[in-house]
């Protein structure tokens, strides 16, 4: 897959580098599906594990699967924040949230802002939470028309929250 991202542009590591750097990441990547625990607020992180391997099994896979290819094609790295595993790369633009992955633009998950002053990784984690409650309706519900949402929207951040999609995750990330 080195090669693959190499061809479109999206890695600009050596070989040796960018495929050592892919077998760490893209094992963090699984592993963290299955042992997500990890310090912050452990108490809540059993629940919240449990709900997201039963009730959103299938977001959370397809989440392993996204952030595996942003880890091979993108040449992503991985870092734990809260309940979530993001997964992060300078050639990526945006970001969106499945299952417990949180896949997106480096600058914008380390320090970028939605327009209400909220950070991005803290929205990004509260669309994690709509996926804990919603469960197999998060794509149809949220996934879906908030991906058409940002597909038609211009202006940046400062206006991207009006859609209810993006109000309801900032609110529960704040």
């Amino acid at each position: 897959f080195w090669s693959i991202g190499r061809l479109f542009g999206a890695r600009h590591d050596s070989f040796f580098k960018g495929v050592g750097q892919n077998f760490v990441e893209s094992w963090s990547v699984v592993l963290r599906t299955a042992f997500p625990f990890h310090s912050g607020s452990p108490g809540t992180h059993f629940p919240a594990w449990l709900i997201q391997m039963t009730w959103g099994l299938a977001n959370e896979l397809l989440g392993t699967l996204m952030g595996y290819f942003a880890v091979e094609l993108f040449g992503a790295e991985t870092r734990m924040f809260e309940h979530v595993q993001v997964i992060e790369s300078a050639t990526m633009a945006g970001a969106l949230t499945m299952g417990s992955k949180v896949i997106g633009d480096s600058a914008d998950l380390a320090g970028g802002s939605m327009g209400s002053g909220v950070p991005v990784i803290r929205h990004e984690q509260g669309h994690f939470y709509q996926n804990l409650l919603l469960g197999p309706l998060y794509l149809p519900v949220i996934g879906i028309p908030s991906i058409i949402h940002a597909g038609v929207h211009k202006g940046g951040h400062a206006t991207y929250e009006h859609f209810y999609t993006e109000s309801w995750a900032t609110a529960w990330g704040r």
